[in-house]
Formats: structure tokens, C-alpha cells, sequence
């Protein structure tokens, strides 16, 4: 159940990310989420990539915390960084306590990226994928990428995928390789051809793999954009099938995009049967925004023939006083956890402020995640409430403008220390995130 439920979050997440490529340029905030995004999304590799190797992040993405609305399953991701490293370990809620299951360690100094499974109380290597990068104008693009598995205690070739640009640094061919022949040279799997017009817009982008050892096209994706230069409509061709009319181009669906003031407010897929030539409403995706661009809500709906039903609704909470940029992590959560059904669309990111939760309503699954943070600043998102919270030598320490009762708790909601009518307090607790409470007044705390 949690697979289909999975597959049915991530194909949302994916056509809501197709469409986001037309909007502000995205920033990355270190190499894992750069990839990531570009596995999926080759034809934007020139987006911000020089942002990858900041270290200068005043707050960073300590824990994401997700539960469904009957709390019979919950998982964390936790995030710990020292230089060039961050570490991404991933937990599920087992038999009352939480039980590791992947570990990501992400190394910005060597562009690689190494995953652990945890298998028998002890962490065992899986996968190792290696980058590499090219200068030009507009950053370090993504040259290849090569991808080990650990076998027998040693690392085997897996995927290999390469990246060419253009004299404007437009990605022009991305070829995928996957394991390699007897005499020990890659395997070509399959290949996109990416082609722009004048303002350098995408234009098109044809799709081939390989059957019966030589390529053949299989999909071709035509976009059009307005005067402002948004992406108006893509349109969608297909190759294959078997009898008359095989291995010919039949048209298989369109999307059309509206915005407004920039932002994309609306897609609509239209669907073709592959014996039809007409289209029908397929499926809705509307997204809803506040006043500084984050996204607030986003409503995935499917056409019955007579109306639109909404199936899913994604929430999210920000902290409108904290730059986005100053945030590292989060993105890679959709990776590691992608086994234990937790909400793909934490893949996106806020544009401008602090994200603070998602929520996913589906008529499939229903999901809440909180994101907790650390660093200066992340602590004190509500000193004007009267209530401070802060970490000093591994305890915690409160403040309080008047006295009041104290009281702590872990992200499981469990009392951990507290004290009665109190304007200061310290409390010896060992590392992790805590939720502190006085009266109506709450806020996030990390101990290091």
C-alpha cells in the first residue's frame, strides 16, 4: 500500500516540478540537491550552481519530523554538517522507538555522495555517486556522474550519465549508461536531446532508448512560451506499440500553463489514447501564493467527465522573517526517505522564507511534517511573545519576561524537564530538538 501511495505522491510532485522549471531560477544549497533535481530535470542544469558550495548558512535544516493522521507511522530525518559534509540519517517509529533504516553523506570538497542501509544493527555501504564538473559562464555544470554499488565488499560499476553544453552553456545531450558489457564498457540506456530558440528557452526535447541495440526514439516535449517568456503550453509526442501505425509520432497529451504576476497559478493536462486523435481533460494542478511568492497551497485534482475532483492538497507554513537563503538542507529528504512514503513534495522548496511544515491531504494518505532548524536566530523566532529559548555549552537555557511555569518537551511530545514560576532557567539535556512552553506561548529549540 505504502508503494502505490508513494508512486501516486511522486508522480504530483514530478508534473508540479515540470512546470516549476519556468518559474524564478531556483537555488541550490549544496551537491545532493543540486543532482537530485538535475536526474530528474537535465534540461535546467544551468540554474544557480555556483550556489553549491556555500557554507555560510547562518541556519541550517536540523530535523523534519512526519506522522499520518491516524499516527500509526512516523518518520525522522535528521541533518548534522561539519565543513563540506553533510549527513542525512533517515528513522522509522518502530516498537516505540525510532529505528535507523538510511544514512546520506554528502561531500561537497569531492562532489560525492555516499548511501548506507542499515541492516542488522550496523550501517552497510549501498550506493556511491560520483561527480564531476565543467566551468562556464553560468557555473559549474554537471559534467558526469558515476554511480558504484557496494557488492561482495567492494564497489561495482552501476550507471554512468553524461552532460554536454552548447557555446551558451544550454545542456544539449544528456546520455545514460547503465552496467557494462563483457568487454567491460558502459551500457548505453537511454539519451535527451534538449534544443532552444533564440532567448535561450527550451524548445525541445526528444527521448530515445535503446531497443534491440540500436536507439530509437520514444518521446518528444514541444514548448511554447508567451511575450514574458513563460511556458505556455507543452505539448507531448510518443513512439512505440506493435501493428499498424507503430513507431510513429502520435500525439499523447498537452499541458497549458497560466500565471499571474510571474507565477505559475495553474496546469492543465489534457490526454490523448493512443488509438484516439482527440484530447480529454485529464488532471488539474492550481498553486496559491502569499504576498512575498511562497507557496501556500497546491490542489491536484482529476476531470470525471463532468467536474474536477480534488484528490490531493499540499499546505505549507513559513517563517516570513527569515531569508530562504540562509537555509541548508531539505531537499534530499525525498530521496532517502522515498521507501517509507513520506510526502515527495518536500522536494520543493519556499522561494523566499523559512519553511516550517508541510501538509499533505490525499484521498489516498494524509501527512504532516515539521521542519526543525538550528543556528543563530532559530530559536528566537518568538522573543516578542515574552519567551526566549536558546542551547549554551549542551544545556538549554530559557527566558522569560515575567515569571511563569516552564515546561519541556521532546518531539514526541514527552515532558523532559520543567519549572515552576521561573523568569530564567537552564536545563542539562542531552542533543536534539526540543519544544519549549510557557503558558500559550511555544517555540523550537535545539541543543547541540
Amino acid at each position: 500500500m505504502k508503494k502505490s501511495i508513494f508512486i501516486i505522491l511522486l508522480t504530483v510532485a514530478f508534473f508540479s516540478l515540470k512546470a516549476q522549471e519556468h518559474q524564478s531560477p531556483l537555488f541550490f544549497h549544496n551537491h545532493l540537491e543540486y543532482m537530485m533535481y538535475q536526474m530528474e530535470h537535465p534540461e535546467s542544469v544551468p540554474l544557480k550552481a555556483m550556489e553549491v558550495s556555500r557554507t555560510d548558512y547562518t541556519q541550517k535544516l536540523d530535523s523534519v519530523i512526519g506522522s499520518d493522521d491516524f499516527d500509526l507511522s512516523r518518520w525522522k530525518n535528521t541533518y548534522t554538517y561539519e565543513n563540506d559534509l553533510m549527513v542525512e540519517t533517515s528513522y522509522e517509529w518502530q516498537n516505540n522507538a525510532w529505528l535507523p533504516t538510511v544514512k546520506t553523506e554528502s561531500d561537497n570538497a569531492t562532489n560525492t555522495v555516499i548511501s548506507y542501509r542499515w541492516t542488522d544493527d550496523a550501517w552497510e555501504l549501498e550506493y556511491k555517486k560520483t561527480s564531476q564538473y565543467l566551468d562556464c559562464e553560468a557555473g559549474n555544470l554537471l559534467e558526469s556522474t558515476t554511480t558504484e554499488q557496494y557488492v561482495d565488499a567492494e564497489w561495482a560499476p552501476y550507471s554512468y550519465s553524461t552532460y554536454e553544453y552548447d557555446d551558451n552553456c544550454h545542456l544539449v545531450l544528456n546520455v545514460n549508461y547503465y552496467g557494462m558489457d563483457a568487454a567491460g564498457e558502459w551500457k548505453p540506456n537511454s539519451k535527451f536531446d534538449y534544443s532552444y530558440n533564440a532567448d535561450g528557452l527550451l524548445v525541445r526535447e526528444l527521448t530515445s532508448t535503446i531497443r534491440n541495440g540500436n536507439w530509437r526514439e520514444s518521446s518528444l516535449d514541444s514548448l511554447f512560451y508567451d511575450e514574458q517568456n513563460q511556458c505556455v503550453n507543452q505539448t507531448i509526442y510518443r513512439k512505440g506499440g506493435w501493428g499498424p501505425g507503430s513507431n510513429t509520432w502520435m500525439l499523447s497529451g498537452r499541458y497549458d500553463f497560466t500565471y499571474t504576476d510571474g507565477q505559475l497559478t495553474s496546469e492543465i493536462l489534457y490526454a490523448a489514447g493512443w488509438f484516439s486523435s482527440g484530447m480529454t481533460l485529464d488532471s488539474k494542478s492550481e498553486y496559491f501564493f502569499d504576498a512575498k511568492g511562497n507557496e501556500e497551497l497546491k490542489t491536484s485534482s482529476v476531470y470525471n467527465e463532468e467536474d474536477w475532483i480534488v484528490r490531493d492538497s499540499y499546505t505549507n507554513t513559513y517563517d516570513l522573517s527569515v531569508d530562504a537563503a540562509s537555509v541548508q538542507g531539505l531537499a534530499s529528504v525525498w530521496e532517502s526517505t522515498k521507501g517509507s512514503g513520506m510526502g515527495s513534495s518536500l522536494y520543493e522548496m519556499p522561494l523566499n522564507s523559512k519553511w516550517l511544515s508541510c501538509t499533505i491531504i490525499s484521498s489516498y494518505y494524509d501527512t504532516h511534517f515539521d521542519l526543525y532548524y538550528s543556528g543563530p536566530g532559530a530559536v528566537e523566532e518568538h522573543q516578542e511573545q515574552g519567551l526566549k529559548a536558546y542551547s549554551r555549552q549542551g544545556g538549554l537555557v530559557v527566558e522569560l519576561d515575567e515569571s511563569a511555569d516552564v515546561t519541556v518537551y521532546d518531539l514526541l511530545g514527552r515532558v523532559v524537564a520543567s519549572k515552576a514560576e521561573t523568569m530564567q532557567c537552564e536545563f542539562s539535556l542531552t542533543p536534539g530538538v526540543y519544544i519549549v512552553s510557557s503558558g500559550s506561548v511555544r517555540v523550537k529549540a535545539v541543543v547541540r
